[in-house]
């Protein structure tokens, strides 16, 4: 099961067998027009539903107190986008994390739920066929979740009973994108506005453990010196896909069990940038496709798992093209005592840039 996890969502947590559960959705929603290209190709609602199994964490390792004892879980979704010639269908499989909002003993439970898969569209762009959907031009692409959703019991109550019904209602945004692997790739979001029924097997819970959080080891700072990898191709589509390598150092102080804050700055060869400055007069220098920036960084920490959002801003940066401020998020899972690997996307105002896969060093000891 561990290495089930590993490959599916970088080992979030070890599952152990006890209680889990089994949701079905009906969802009813819209593609939004991000883009003003993708207004004219919305001419229905959309309509979909999902299969979700999910497992609440045992409550061995401090982090699964520190966020009250979460569930993970897979998500299966399938979608209609409303215009099936151009825009088509769309199936996902997503690893999900299930974080308990306020008190979970309450009537009506609140959750945040966060999932990141694969996703494959049956309809994309074609230079022939299919010129108007610019939405997505690869079948296969990343699918990233995001929802807040309600639920309460069907059972009267009677928490006495091994399999609890339960009701469940909430509203999701869900993305897909190739990150600019192909063009074109605006990408579409999904909101939808979920309702469904569910089945909790063996509801009982062992009693909580009191676990020590004064004795974690929050070290005032820590500094990661990582590198990444990417590629991405530009407009117009059918080109050529340009490598991006990016070496970043990261400083960050650990303010709560849960949370990091830092700054990031990094250094990139853009391969990309060639032929945005490439003219008829001249050709860009290798110099030209450095590119160095400095990010705000927020880190959500999960054991061995993390979360990462940042938000940065160039301070060197010949082609102005793409804007001056970008944004990153991902996860990193760490293995050893100094080493990690991660999986993030950059954007420039929300427009995927590129995936970047890396390794990480930890300079220093833990």
């Amino acid at each position: 099961m561990r290495l089930l996890w590993l490959i599916f969502f970088l080992s979030l947590a070890e599952l152990t067998f006890g209680q889990h559960s089994y949701l079905m959705h009906v969802s009813g929603g819209s593609l939004l027009p991000h883009r003003e290209s993708v207004r004219p190709l919305i001419t229905d609602h959309l309509l979909g539903a999902d299969f979700q199994w999910r497992k609440k964490v045992s409550g061995n390792e401090i982090w699964h107190q520190l966020y009250g004892l979460p569930e993970l879980g897979i998500l299966f979704n399938f979608s209609n986008l409303g215009n099936k010639g151009v825009l088509g269908q769309q199936w996902s499989l997503s690893p999900f994390i299930q974080l308990p909002l306020g008190n979970n003993d309450r009537s009506i439970r609140q959750h945040l739920q966060f999932g990141l898969g694969v996703g494959y569209t049956n309809t994309v762009w074609d230079l022939e066929n299919n010129v108007k959907s610019t939405v997505l031009s690869s079948h296969f692409n990343a699918s990233i979740l995001l929802e807040y959703g309600l639920e309460g019991d069907l059972n009267g109550g009677r928490k006495e009973r091994k399999h609890r019904l339960f009701w469940s209602t909430g509203v999701r945004l869900h993305h897909f994108s190739n990150a600019a692997w192909k063009m074109p790739n605006l990408g579409t979001n999904n909101f939808l506005v979920l309702v469904g029924i569910g089945m909790q097997v063996k509801p009982e819970t062992a009693g909580e453990k009191t676990m020590n959080f004064k004795s974690l080891d929050l070290k005032p700072w820590s500094f990661l010196l990582s590198y990444g990898l990417g590629f991405r191709e530009n407009n117009p589509p059918l080109g050529v896909r340009h490598a991006i390598h990016t070496l970043r150092l990261e400083g960050t102080k650990r303010m709560t069990a849960k949370s990091s804050i830092g700054l990031s700055p990094e250094i990139l060869f853009n391969r990309s940038l060639a032929p945005l400055l490439t003219t008829e007069e001249s050709t860009p220098s290798p110099s030209d496709l450095l590119q160095a920036g400095l990010a705000l960084q927020y880190t959500m920490h999960f054991e061995q798992v993390s979360f990462h959002a940042m938000m940065g801003t160039y301070v060197h940066n010949k082609s102005d093209f793409r804007g001056a401020l970008y944004s990153r998020i991902g996860l990193r899972y760490q293995f050893g005592k100094h080493f990690s690997t991660h999986l993030m996307l950059k954007t420039h105002a929300f427009k995927a840039d590129h995936a970047e896969i890396g390794i990480a060093y930890l300079l220093g000891s833990n």
